[in-house]
């Protein structure tokens, strides 16, 4: 057993979710909040839905304070057209708060997975 799990149980949805908007951050060719975009609405609101069912209980801070932030950083965002909110995000998201967000996204699953290990 993956030693995360042993620190905090019950994070492997919260962990399965933040790798696969990894991933999609890492491999998109797309614009930095289109690729923020795609992560949030794909993965990563789910993940933030998951710690909320959980009241943040046994989940890292640092993991509740990174999701928490870009929960609030995607709520600012208005819906004004039938682009949906992937189209709206990236619409209305700058290059500098998109790059700042998926920085602390990657580093929030770094911590994830080196605490797996260690």
């Amino acid at each position: 057993m993956p030693n995360i799990e042993r620190r905090y149980p019950g994070v492997g949805y919260i962990i399965e979710k933040t790798m696969l908007a990894v991933d999609g951050l890492a491999v998109s060719t797309d614009s930095l909040p289109r690729r923020l975009a795609s992560a949030y609405v794909f993965h990563l609101m789910y993940a933030i839905h998951d710690m909320k069912d959980r009241n943040r209980e046994g989940i890292p801070s640092e993991v509740v304070r990174v999701l928490e932030e870009i929960e609030s950083a995607m709520s600012s965002i208005q819906v004004r057209d039938d682009r949906g909110l992937e189209g709206a995000i990236e619409g209305q998201m700058d290059e500098n708060r998109a790059h700042d967000l998926i920085k602390k996204i990657v580093e929030m699953d770094h911590m994830l997975l080196g605490d797996m290990y260690d």
